[in-house]
């Protein structure tokens, strides 16, 4: 046995990935309500959940917890909370042209984080595709963690008048 080989046979096996459904969440555009409220500030308004964003949490909710609570994902959910983890999405609309794919990352992000207590600073690599299925708009999700992640090119940063040589 060779070297190389030697060492990749001692790598620890990446625990499998967590795959679920998720509603379709709300357009980015009606995730918010503005909210009179006389201590916030100058302006006595202030910016809440909306209705409709308050029912796609408390519908992802349950499930995220049934995930976190089976038992069946506790090395991934353990690694990703202590390391770093990847997100992918396909997301299913209804229509092709209504609403960008971009519109449901941040609520459905935020959502998987509450619901499976992960630390969305931790999310190091999102993949997200767009397609139609008109009679059944959801999100189909896929989280992997590792336990290590390059940040690329790290650089060294200098003080002011620090010189680097």
């Amino acid at each position: 046995m060779t070297d190389s080989r030697h060492r990749e046979s001692r790598r620890p096996t990446p625990p499998p990935s967590i795959r679920f459904r998720l509603p379709l969440p709300p357009s980015v555009n009606t995730l918010y309500s503005t909210v009179r409220h006389p201590t916030s500030g100058s302006t006595g308004t202030r910016r809440v959940l909306s209705p409709t964003a308050r029912a796609f949490r408390r519908g992802a909710l349950p499930a995220l917890d049934l995930i976190d609570g089976s038992g069946i994902h506790d090395a991934t959910l353990r690694l990703a909370r202590s390391s770093y983890w990847g997100l992918a999405l396909a997301v299913y609309f209804a229509t092709p042209r209504r609403r960008d794919l971009d519109d449901v990352l941040k609520i459905t992000i935020d959502v998987i984080c509450e619901g499976l207590r992960l630390a969305d600073s931790r999310l190091v690599d999102l993949h997200a595709s767009k397609y139609l299925a008109p009679l059944d708009p959801h999100v189909d999700v896929e989280i992997d963690a590792f336990a290590d992640w390059s940040f690329g090119d790290e650089r060294i940063v200098l003080r002011p008048g620090e010189s680097g040589r």
